[in-house]
């Protein structure tokens, strides 16, 4: 019984291990602060992207001195070709047009 116990345990600190190790800052890369917040949009609905706009707008001017601006960058191609920019944007690390939110 205890070997099973001990075994299950040490199984389960490998695994723990495992993830950990996948986890970490091997691939991580930070952006350049450049004093904005660049938000994605692949909105295909010109009354979804209107409406954006006009909250971001809205925001930016109620917002905070020390508060970041939104900006809105389109994204062509619906999610499909969201997936894709961010796909690539990844792969290459981008520290400079890389946007922060979608």
């Amino acid at each position: 019984m205890k070997f099973k116990y001990g075994a299950t345990l040490f199984s389960g600190f490998l695994g723990l291990s495992a993830i950990l190790a996948a986890c970490g800052a091997k691939g991580k890369f930070d952006q350049v602060d450049d004093g904005k917040i660049v938000l994605a949009s692949s909105l295909t609905s010109k009354n979804a992207a209107n409406a954006l706009q006009a909250v971001v707008e809205k925001y930016n001017q109620v917002k905070g001195g020390n508060d970041y601006p939104i900006e809105i960058t389109q994204i062509t191609g619906g999610y499909d070709g969201g997936r894709g920019n961010l796909q690539t944007k990844l792969s290459v690390k981008d520290k400079t047009t890389f946007y922060n939110l979608i």
